[in-house]
């Protein structure tokens, strides 16, 4: 696989009864009712479909032998969703999973192994021995996708080497993933969000107020900001349904008055959890589902009773009802949250070993998960429309693609805790960094903003490393809370950022997970994360 693209020399189906091997012939292979086949697409893919009638099927691993490069190279893996300070290159771990893709380079060569984005299967692969494998998991839940006699493509396997620059061989290996299927705001994405001053507490007073500051912060600006409102205007914290409470009022009035100061409003949601008593029963997991979370029983009081099932042609409806709604209020921009780990039970750093546990299907069971999530996204940008844009957080990247604009990459910075910032932040722009303007923006969040919190020496070199990123800079800080050498400070980022035509590329990150040497435009920048107290 390493050398050339080829077909396995393995071939393994487990089903709910047990694993089959089937008899192949050539392209095409067979075991009771399940046929697989394989396409070659020029000389750097294969394409894999599969059928069956009534053989609930689980996993499709192949594997491809004499692949182990040596070791005088090393390996970088991507991540299921978001990113969680773990991303990082090093020698082969025969342990390892690498989701979606991998990277091999010895740093004058650079080979790429990995599935196209939207496949219709959850796919990583391990490398064991001199042999390497990809695991497709087709189930629907924790049980086997009933297929019915329909055709699935499963997923389409890429490769190709790379001569040079291993940054840049990573954003042409993305290129060939991507498949041109990317889509992107017309003008750059950037500006305020209130999670990391705020965490929940805010009202319409003072989103005026930082509508107000924000717009100081951009005057004279062609491409104008963004003004998120996060997790606080709905009656009950982190769930729907989806309207306003007291403290935030009319939204049509509010988004009017965000827009007198020259701003586009934004506005974050949580589609699949909630308490609106007008949902059926029918549009929730079948109970059996709670067995999956632990995780969720230990995060949340209402466990996973409010949850919606994205199978359910009903819940895609009520989720299109919820964006018109948000839409009809004048906002330009939906941040949605939280799908994957209310689809799996757990977040993507829990995902090592597991994607999700216990014994649950969706209500359809004739479709992937990848295949439900897949639709999902695909419902959600369909009823934005063009003219609002999406931005998908804890949502994986491999599927979101084509579906938003933006992609929130890794786990939450912080207002409170620098330590977060750097291990989350400067980790997840160093290795998705190449995804950026070919999957998606790539958001690698916030820059939080609370006075005696985090030394503004910190804060101030994830401000200049993000502005001069190339992707979208969304700051968080309370209307009135920057000094006047920091609020130059923003003014000057947002000035550059609102362009985005800063090339960055991390130096130093085949050593290191939070890179400090970067080279901007060109030139080389060094950086200190270092925590300091002011």
């Amino acid at each position: 696989m390493f050398d050339q693209i080829r077909l396995p020399d393995t071939i393994e189906i487990e089903t709910e009864y047990g694993i089959e091997t089937p008899l192949v012939q050539g392209t095409y292979g067979k075991v009771g009712d399940i046929e697989i086949g394989f396409e070659f697409i020029g000389d750097k893919s294969i394409r894999i479909d599969m059928s069956a009638d009534e053989t609930p099927i689980k996993y499709l691993r192949l594997r491809w032998n004499n692949a182990h490069l040596g070791n005088e190279f090393r390996y970088m893996n991507d991540a299921f969703e978001r990113t969680y300070a773990d991303l990082y290159w090093a020698d082969i771990t025969f342990a390892r999973r690498y989701p979606w893709y991998l990277l091999a380079t010895d740093t004058d060569t650079t080979i790429g192994v990995g599935v196209k984005v939207r496949p219709n299967s959850i796919c990583h692969w391990t490398i064991s021995g001199d042999s390497i494998t990809l695991e497709c998991d087709v189930r629907c839940g924790t049980r086997g996708v009933v297929l019915k006699e329909r055709l699935l493509h499963v997923a389409t396997v890429v490769r190709d080497i790379y001569e040079g620059n291993v940054y840049l061989a990573h954003r042409d290996f993305c290129r060939l993933m991507a498949d041109d299927l990317g889509i992107f705001a017309k003008e750059p994405i950037y500006g305020f969000n209130n999670w990391y001053y705020a965490y929940g507490i805010s009202d319409r007073e003072q989103t005026i107020a930082d509508a107000k500051y924000l717009a100081g912060l951009c005057e004279g600006l062609d491409n104008r900001p963004y003004l998120v409102i996060d997790d606080c205007w709905q009656p009950k914290t982190c769930r729907g349904p989806w309207i306003p409470n007291e403290k935030f009022g009319d939204m049509t009035e509010l988004v009017n008055a965000i827009k007198s100061y020259d701003l586009k409003a934004g506005i974050w949601v949580r589609f699949l959890k909630n308490e609106d008593e007008s949902i059926t029963p029918n549009m929730r997991f079948d109970v059996s589902h709670r067995t999956a979370f632990e995780e969720l029983d230990a995060y949340d009081d209402t466990k996973d009773i409010d949850l919606l099932d994205p199978s359910v042609p009903e819940t895609l409806e009520y989720i299109r009802q919820d964006i018109r709604r948000i839409k009809s209020w004048g906002f330009t921009l939906i941040k949605h949250d939280f799908t994957t780990y209310d689809i799996f039970g757990r977040f993507g750093r829990s995902m090592s070993t597991k994607i999700t546990s216990g014994d649950w299907s969706f209500r359809d069971h004739h479709h992937t998960t990848a295949e439900i999530i897949l639709n999902m996204y695909r419902v959600i940008k369909d009823e934005a429309g063009e003219d609002t844009i999406i931005i998908g957080c804890n949502t994986i990247g491999h599927l979101i693609v084509g579906y938003a604009e933006c992609s929130r990459i890794g786990d939450d910075t912080s207002g409170l805790n620098f330590a977060r910032t750097r291990d989350f932040g400067v980790n997840t722009l160093a290795f998705r960094l190449a995804q950026n303007g070919i999957f998606f923006d790539a958001d690698a969040d916030c820059v939080g903003v609370i006075p005696g919190n985090i030394s503004w020496k910190n804060n101030s070199q994830w401000l200049h490393l993000l502005a001069h990123s190339g992707t979208p800079l969304f700051v968080s800080v309370k209307a009135g809370d920057l000094d006047d050498n920091e609020y130059q400070a923003v003014k000057d980022a947002f000035a550059i950022n609102s362009e985005q035509m800063d090339i960055l590329e991390p130096l130093d990150w085949l050593d290191t997970k939070t890179p400090t040497k970067w080279k901007i435009n060109g030139e080389k920048v060094e950086y200190d994360w270092t925590i300091v107290k002011d």
